[in-house]
């Protein structure tokens, strides 16, 4: 996709504004440069994943030195998982009116990226390899393929939202954080001084 377009400013003097007699810059300024392609860091995120679960079978599978270091240096093509992952969430987290708040959802995925990679994965791999390495050596790299294979799973379900849901959600969020609308019902209520033979009788004037 083409470069987002930075908007100018006046306060700015040494950039080129478009003049007001000019309507043919005035209209290229104002058309919206096309947004960051959500869908295509998707495909790279399970491309990325495919190329991983490729390499751990070859990494199994090597019957000889040459085939593990191929495997190996096949995985180094599955490293754009991790950043195309990042930049597909940052994008439909803006769409649902997150803009600003970037910093919330890389805290929140730096929070579970350290819980799997400092605290769950050792612990799962050190059990595995303890039960299996005087068994089946590569029962690691066979676990390595099997959480990749429920990874790509897992992404495949997840689509590019279309711009109506977008609105549609766009319109919810901004009804629930609306603040509600507070109607102050005020009734005056006037005695009229009437005979003693008739009952007294009540204006109301609501507002």
């Amino acid at each position: 996709p083409a470069p987002l377009q930075l908007p100018t400013n006046p306060d700015e003097p040494l950039q080129d504004l478009p003049s007001s007699s000019d309507p043919t810059r005035q209209s290229t300024a104002n058309t919206p440069s096309p947004s960051h392609s959500s869908k295509l860091d998707l495909t790279i995120a399970r491309v990325s994943l495919v190329v991983d679960i490729i390499a751990f079978l070859v990494v199994i599978l090597a019957s000889n030195g040459l085939l593990f270091a191929c495997g190996a240096i096949l995985q180094a093509l599955g490293v754009g998982f991790s950043p195309a992952l990042q930049a597909f969430a940052l994008e439909v987290y803006n769409r649902r009116g997150g803009k600003g708040e970037a910093g919330k959802l890389f805290g929140a995925i730096y929070v579970v990226q350290a819980l799997g990679s400092q605290i769950l994965g050792p612990a799962l791999y050190g059990f595995v390899y303890y039960k299996t390495v005087a068994i089946y050596p590569r029962a690691v790299f066979l676990l390595s393929a099997v959480l990749m294979m429920v990874s790509l799973g897992l992404l495949a379900l997840v689509r590019v939202p279309t711009t109506g849901e977008e609105d549609a959600e766009g319109a919810r969020l901004n009804d629930e954080t609306r603040a509600p609308e507070i109607q102050i019902l005020m009734t005056n209520e006037t005695l009229v001084h009437i005979d003693d033979d008739e009952e007294p009788r009540r204006d109301d004037h609501t507002t």
